[in-house]
């Protein structure tokens, strides 16, 4: 099983299936895969009946490979960017990351701008510490949670269970 099958087996199972809640700005989902999202990848069909299948092609380009975490060295710093990406962003969860290594970092810093470059790949799987670097992406990922809700109180719906199954700090 690869890291990527890993890491959508737990995200995929975290975000469940069918969902069209009243509060959701992202209106019908279906394995955290969002209509929108879906149309984006060639989905026509109602968002009920998409596959696991599909959705899993989606999280593949466009939450994994679109921010190379393949050539990521540690399993929990892939998953950690990969659920950011899913739940916040692709941007965000680069963000996240490299905040995460300016603040623990001694010797250089990054610019948090969400791409994920050269310098950004070399430095995470360069730092000798990455579990101080997973916990402090996840907290970032936890801050932003109680942002977007004190700017959005729709979101107190699901601030709860953001905090219950992706923060573990």
């Amino acid at each position: 099983m690869t890291n990527f099958d890993k890491a959508f087996e737990k995200v995929v199972g975290l975000e469940g299936g069918y969902s069209n809640h009243v509060n959701d700005s992202g209106g019908a989902t279906k394995y955290g895969i969002t209509e929108s999202v879906a149309r984006q990848h060639g989905y026509k069909g109602n968002m009920k009946d998409l596959s696991l299948e599909f959705a899993k092609s989606v999280y593949k380009k466009s939450y994994w490979d679109s921010i190379k975490l393949d050539q990521v060295n540690d399993y929990k710093l892939q998953y950690e960017m990969f659920d950011s990406a899913v739940n916040c962003g692709t941007k965000m969860a680069v963000k996240f990351m490299q905040r995460a290594y300016n603040l623990l970092s001694t010797s250089s810093s990054l610019v948090d701008d969400g791409i994920i470059g050269t310098a950004t790949l070399k430095a995470i799987n360069g730092y000798n510490k990455p579990e101080r670097l997973y916990k402090l992406a996840n907290a970032y990922q936890c801050k932003y949670y109680i942002e977007i809700t004190e700017k959005n109180p729709k979101n107190k719906s699901f601030v709860y269970g953001w905090l219950d199954h992706r923060v573990e700090v």
